[in-house]
């Protein structure tokens, strides 16, 4: 297989018939979406059979999606868009991951509470509902003493919103499956994206609207005392080098914070903005790194390009897939620092926060 992917075949299977010699496509997949989509145009007469065999595409289609003999998403036909003139019969069909029905439906689920148990165990009984296997790449943390599902919330809302208190990301992978992950699990890339050598296009956003050099978290805490409810005011501080002048960001903890609490979450802050200043969308040719492996979200990778002021390692936050009779075979890369994917833990009656407020902040 060339690492570029010019020998790279698109094998869609729908309901099990193997279907392949596509010249348009776009395949996108991101770290912060739960379910992965693909749009493409096909004939519903297929040209590669003799003579052309009709063929009809169905809503609900269960379908495979390759590039190679790499598999890249399982799930089903969401959309069938027909149009016809005179001279001209073409279809467009949008697939979506199995993952999709969590970010649709509401599963029935008996009671709607699942007190005393991990994140885990709730996801994998609202995904067995829908036929969805769950993959734990992540401490989950501990049990929830209360956590209920609303009868309209849908069930990805609220195992994000559980996730949150456990600061994990929720994604899917190639089989359709409901990943918990947190940032760069993924592990490292083959290969650097390096201006002058594999980068064909690329643009970045810079920008320094919500960088500051002091951040300050202010927190009440209600104490008891002789019968009468009074407050502790806390502050938690933390200076950013990265910020050369005097600029100072101020917020309210929503929940009470201790005074070390308040400094990670102020650091917390720091990190996160500076990450959300530093995101770049780098195009290659082809789907693969250097080692023959498609490019993946959660990977970390080095970019090294002068023109976008950026030589560090980045992670893949998003990837497309990308077909084209003017472009051929590209990958289009959306990268960012870690830290943009590290949440800030919700805190309240969810139980023990999994902490992720601490670490080096990195210049961009």
């Amino acid at each position: 297989m060339n690492s570029n992917g010019e020998d790279d075949q698109i094998v869609l299977k729908i309901n099990g018939q193997k279907y392949e010699g596509w010249t348009d496509m776009e395949i996108e997949t991101g770290l912060k979406e739960c379910s992965s989509v693909i749009t493409m145009p096909v004939s519903e007469r297929w040209a590669g059979k003799t003579p052309p065999t009709p063929w009809q595409i169905n809503r609900y289609d269960k379908v495979t999606v390759s590039i190679g003999d790499d598999l890249i998403l399982t799930g089903y036909v969401d959309a069938y868009n027909p149009s016809y003139s005179a001279d001209d019969h073409n279809v467009r069909i949008t697939v979506q991951s199995k993952t999709c029905d969590l970010v649709d439906c509401m599963p029935e689920v008996a009671g709607g509470s699942f007190a005393g148990s991990k994140l885990d165990a709730i996801a994998r009984t609202i995904c067995g509902k829908l036929g969805i296997d769950v993959v734990v790449e992540a401490d989950v943390g501990d049990p929830f003493p209360d956590a209920t599902m609303e009868k309209t919330e849908t069930a990805f809302t609220f195992l994000e919103r559980l996730a949150r208190f456990r600061a994990v990301l929720l994604t899917d992978n190639e089989k359709g499956d409901l990943v918990i992950t947190i940032a760069g699990k993924g592990g490292a890339s083959s290969g650097a994206l390096i201006q002058g050598e594999n980068i064909l296009a690329a643009s970045a956003t810079l920008n320094a609207h919500n960088l500051f050099q002091q951040y300050v978290v202010l927190s009440q805490a209600p104490l008891a005392y002789d019968g009468q409810e009074v407050h502790t005011d806390w502050q938690g501080e933390y200076t950013d080098p990265n910020c050369p002048r005097y600029r100072r960001f101020v917020e309210m903890a929503e929940d009470p914070l201790s005074v070390d609490q308040a400094n990670d979450r102020a650091k917390w802050r720091a990190r996160h903005n500076l990450a959300e200043a530093t995101q770049a969308s780098v195009s290659v040719q082809g789907f693969r790194q250097p080692d023959g492996s498609l490019w993946k979200k959660n990977q970390t990778v080095p970019v090294n390009s002068a023109w976008l002021g950026l030589d560090r390692t980045l992670l893949i936050g998003g990837i497309k897939f990308s077909m084209s009779n003017a472009g051929g075979r590209q990958t289009h890369l959306s990268v960012a620092p870690p830290e943009l994917f590290t949440l800030e833990p919700a805190k309240g009656s969810a139980g023990n926060s999994a902490h992720q407020w601490t670490g080096d902040l990195k210049k961009g």
